[in-house]
C-alpha cells in the first residue's frame, strides 16, 4: 500500500523543523524582536522661569551689572509631575551629592574672574518649581546675589536587543552573550541670568553620548553606570564651553557696551586691585619716606 502523500517525511521537514526552533525557544528564553525600553530623566528651566506660559516671550530690559558680582548657583528643581510624565525611576533621579559637586566645578569658573566678589551654593530645596522670577527674586533677598545661574539637564537611556537574544535562565539567574545596546544621551545646561532685568547674560551647554552591552542579569547596572558616566562626561563638557562663553561675554560687553551697563561700586578697581590716582601718590609718599630716614640714619 502506497503511503499517503499528506504522511510524506520530505514534506513535514520544515514544520518539524520550526516546531524545533519554537520549543528552543521556549527553552532558553530567546526573544524575538524586543521592543527595547526607554527612560528619561530631566529638568526644565523653561517650565521653572515662566509656568503656564507656553508660547508666551519675555521682555527684558537691559541689565544693569553692578562691580563686583555676586553670584548665586542652583539647580533648577523637577517639577510636581516630572516623574510621572518621564516615566523615571526612584533609583534614576540625580543624586544630591553630584549636583554640589558640579555646582562648585561651575562656581571655580567664575571665582577667578577679577569682577566677582562672591559666590553662593544654592540648595535645590530653596527653589519651588514653577516658581518663576518670582522665586528668583527670593533668592536674591535671601542670599544676595546679583546673577543666577540656573542649571538644568536631561538625560535619556534607550535598550534594544538584538534581532535575536537568548537568555538561558540558570539557577543565579538569567546570563547571554551582551546583545543588550545601551545608549545614553546626557545633556547640562548652565544658563545665567542678571535677576534684576530677567535678562539671560549668556548659557552654556554640556553634552555626553555614552554606548555600552550588557545582559539582562546586569542590566540594571550597567544602566546605572551609564548614567553616572554621561552626567561626568556632561559636566567636563559644560565646564570647557562655561570657560569659553565667560570669555567671549566679557568681550562683548566690551564692544558692545549698549547690550549691558556696567556700574562699579564705590571702592571697586577693575583689574583685580589696581590701585587709584590718589593710592597711587599715598604709595609714593611712603616710599619716599622710608628712603629719606634711611639715608638720615647713614
Amino acid at each position: 500500500m502506497n503511503a499517503s502523500p499528506n504522511k510524506s517525511p520530505v514534506r513535514s521537514l520544515p514544520w518539524l523543523a520550526l516546531t524545533a526552533v519554537l520549543m528552543l525557544a521556549l527553552v532558553t528564553g530567546c526573544r524575538i524582536f524586543d521592543p527595547g525600553s526607554h527612560t528619561r530623566q530631566a529638568t526644565s528651566l523653561m517650565q521653572y522661569l515662566y509656568p503656564g506660559q507656553a508660547g508666551q516671550t519675555a521682555t527684558p530690559t537691559i541689565p544693569t551689572l553692578t562691580l563686583p558680582l555676586r553670584v548665586g548657583v542652583a539647580f533648577v528643581p523637577e517639577g510636581r509631575n516630572a516623574r510621572e510624565l518621564a516615566g523615571v525611576w526612584a533609583e534614576q533621579r540625580l543624586p544630591e551629592a553630584f549636583k554640589v559637586g558640579l555646582m562648585r566645578q561651575v562656581s571655580e569658573q567664575f571665582r577667578s574672574l577679577p569682577f566677582v566678589r562672591s559666590i553662593e551654593l544654592i540648595p535645590t530645596a530653596y527653589l519651588t518649581p514653577g516658581g518663576g522670577f518670582a522665586n528668583v527674586e527670593q533668592l536674591k533677598q535671601m542670599f544676595g546675589v546679583d546673577v543666577v545661574v540656573l542649571l538644568s539637564f536631561d538625560q535619556s537611556q534607550s535598550t534594544y536587543a538584538g534581532l535575536l537574544t537568548c537568555t538561558y535562565w540558570t539557577i543565579v539567574g538569567a546570563y547571554v552573550v551582551p546583545a543588550e545596546k545601551n545608549t545614553t544621551t546626557t545633556l547640562l545646561d548652565a544658563a545665567v541670568f542678571d535677576v534684576a532685568s530677567h535678562s539671560l547674560l549668556f548659557r552654556a551647554p554640556g553634552l555626553s553620548l555614552v554606548k555600552g552591552l550588557a545582559t539582562p542579569v546586569n542590566l540594571a547596572e550597567e544602566r546605572r553606570l551609564d548614567a553616572e558616566a554621561g552626567f561626568r562626561n556632561a559636566a567636563t563638557n559644560l565646564v570647557t564651553n562655561l570657560n569659553g562663553e565667560l570669555a567671549t561675554f566679557q568681550q562683548r560687553i566690551k564692544e558692545r557696551p549698549e547690550e549691558v551697563k556696567i556700574v562699579r561700586s564705590p571702592g571697586y578697581h577693575a583689574g583685580g586691585g589696581a590701585l587709584s590716582l590718589g593710592e597711587a601718590a599715598a604709595a609714593l609718599a611712603l616710599c619716599l619716606a622710608v628712603w629719606r630716614n634711611r639715608s638720615e640714619s647713614r
